[in-house]
Order: structure tokens, then sequence, then C-alpha cells
């Protein structure tokens, strides 16, 4: 019976596996847009631009 479980078991810790990778990357692609953004705002800011002109070219960036 234990012969008959083992590939059942390696294919659910395959699975969780690759949720594990699928959250992880989709948590650290969020974390470099936000710090992407960051960057550009300052360099905005930098640049003598106003808030609202910055808030403006952020949302055309996407």
């Amino acid at each position: 019976m234990g012969g008959i479980m083992e590939p059942w078991a390696s294919l659910v810790s395959a699975g969780i596996f690759m949720m594990a990778v699928t959250v992880a990357g989709v948590v650290s692609t969020r974390a470099f847009q936000k710090s992407r953004e960051e960057s550009f705002r300052r360099n905005l800011r930098l640049m003598g631009y106003s808030k609202r002109e910055i808030d403006r070219a952020v949302e055309e960036q996407g």
C-alpha cells in the first residue's frame, strides 16, 4: 500500500512547491514594480515637478 501512495505524495508536494514558487514570484514582481515607481517619483521630484504632475506621469506609466 505504501508503494501506491508514494507517487501521489510526490505529486502533491510538487503541486505545493509550484504554488509557493508562483506566490513568491507574484510578491517579488509587485515589490519590484513598487520600488521602480518610488524611484520614478523621486527622480521627477528631484527634477522639480509638482506632486500633481508626478501623479499624472505615474498613471501614464502604468
